[in-house]
Order: C-alpha cells, then sequence, then structure tokens
C-alpha cells in the first residue's frame, strides 16, 4: 500500500504536545504517534457505530415479537379468566 501526504494546520502548542506524547510512546516521529492517534479514533468510531447498530437491530426485533409476545400473554390472561369463572 502506498503512502499519502497529508497536510494539516494545527497549533505550533499542539505539536509540541504531539512530540512529547511521540517521545513518551516511543515513537520515532511524530508521524507514527499522528498515524496511531487516528487508528484509535477510527477503531472507536467503527466500535461506537456496531454498538449503535445492534441496539437498533435489537429494537426492531423487539418491535416484530412484541405483538406475537402480547397475542400469547392475551390468549393465557383469556384462559385463567375462564378457570377463574368456573371455580366461583
Amino acid at each position: 500500500m502506498k503512502d499519502a501526504v497529508v497536510s494539516v494546520r494545527i497549533p505550533s502548542s499542539l505539536v509540541v504536545e504531539l512530540k512529547n506524547l511521540a517521545k513518551e510512546n516511543h515513537y520515532v516521529d511524530l508521524s507514527e504517534q499522528i498515524r496511531e492517534i487516528i487508528r484509535q479514533k477510527l477503531m472507536q468510531f467503527e466500535s461506537e457505530e456496531q454498538s449503535k447498530s445492534t441496539t437498533h437491530d435489537k429494537k426492531e426485533a423487539s418491535k416484530k415479537t412484541a405483538p406475537k409476545d402480547k397475542e400469547v400473554l392475551l390468549a393465557q390472561l383469556q384462559s385463567l379468566i375462564e378457570e377463574l369463572k368456573k371455580e366461583i
């Protein structure tokens, strides 16, 4: 895979912080540190999107099964009512 060059303007104070972070994390240079931060953020974003999708899927599945559950519950209640009427 061929690397692409991306130019970004950021405040010099942030550059200093990033360089210090790169040193602390034992990266060869600032570019490595920035690539790692981007990778982490992408993974975090993908994880959040997957979580949202899973939650949405569960809600949709719940909506589809809810009427069936409601029908079963109503049938059970009707059965109980009939049994109670017989006992009276």
